[in-house]
């Protein structure tokens, strides 16, 4: 894949950061302990009004994100990420699609392979397309959730459209001309809004199924994440049986119930011990967080992080 004609490499943190609040949205990227060296690679090219970009860090990282002021769907092509957001924590690899929040921060962490594309649409352009699509400009604003469901029409739709698109913008392909830019050009706007199913199309609601006994589960494990957790508990709690509520789980978030509150968990001990004083031990806060055995816990969190909870900087 070939992308021009911008192209910027960065081994500094910082200029990384500076390079992704110029172009996205204000930061805080940290780079976590990793065999492998911090080497941002970040390529762009125009389609119309389009950007298109490929991104790599080589190195694990985090990155606390202010809302953007434009729509911005991420395609995961290598690697893992993981999207921590007001709304849920979402996970995945390779296939991964995830629009970025108009209002909210969110937090972002990626494995040292990640690899991403990002497709970045002006909100004027998602605008006069909901005119078109309503005949008047609809009253309510702009709403979606963070990612579309896996092997839901939504996401195969979109990638195929990728996969279409990477075939005129290689570094073999011909020049485009104005015609070629307006068809792809329409044609992600199309995808983007047709791949969804009818009734989320009503208000222009880019917003991936999570069913309803799933959201409840959300919520009631949200409520309760310092007590223990039993997977029968939770499908009780809803009113499902346990294979419905792991499958349900599963289709929409791409992992487990209890790998979904392991991950909330995880992200609680690190929010903790980010912001607590560096006296406090690792092992109080893994115990206040309903990890028992410390071990285990610094060889999840470092799968997560990046990085040992004893390495995360204190306030």
């Amino acid at each position: 894949m070939t992308f021009t004609p911008d192209q910027v490499e960065a081994t500094d943190a910082d200029r990384a950061s500076a390079v992704l609040a110029a172009n996205y949205s204000q930061n805080r990227l940290a780079v976590h302990n990793s065999d492998s060296p911090f080497a941002m690679q970040w390529q762009r090219r125009t389609l119309g009004e389009l950007n298109i970009a490929s991104l790599r860090f080589g190195a694990p990282v985090s990155i606390d994100q202010a809302p953007t002021s434009f729509l911005l769907v991420s395609t995961q092509l290598q690697g893992g990420a993981t999207i921590q957001t007001p709304g849920g924590v979402y996970s995945g690899g390779s296939g991964l699609v995830m629009i970025d929040s108009l209002e909210e921060r969110i937090h972002k962490a990626f494995s040292a392979d990640s690899w991403r594309l990002h497709v970045q649409f002006p909100l004027g352009m998602i605008e006069d397309a909901r005119v078109a699509y309503h005949g008047h400009r609809p009253g309510k604003p702009l709403r979606f959730d963070a990612m579309l469901q896996a092997g839901g029409s939504a996401q195969v739709r979109w990638i195929s459209f990728l996969n279409l698109m990477m075939t005129y913008l290689s570094g073999t392909a011909p020049e485009l001309d104005a015609r070629c830019v307006g068809f792809l050009q329409q044609s992600a706007l199309f995808t983007l809004m047709h791949a969804l199913d009818g009734d989320q199309l009503d208000g222009f609601r880019l917003q991936a199924f999570t069913p309803r006994h799933v959201k409840r589960a959300e919520g009631y494990i949200r409520e309760r994440l310092h007590s223990d957790i039993k997977l029968a508990d939770i499908a009780n709690a809803v009113g499902v049986s346990i294979r419905s509520l792991s499958e349900g789980f599963q289709r929409a978030l791409q992992q487990s119930p209890m790998q979904y509150v392991k991950a909330l968990r995880l992200d609680a001990a690190r929010n903790e011990l980010l912001s607590t004083d560096p006296e406090r031990l690792v092992s109080e806060v893994a115990e206040a967080w309903g990890f028992n055995h410390l071990g285990r816990f610094s060889e999840q969190y470092r799968l997560r992080f990046g990085e040992l909870p004893s390495h995360t900087p204190r306030k």
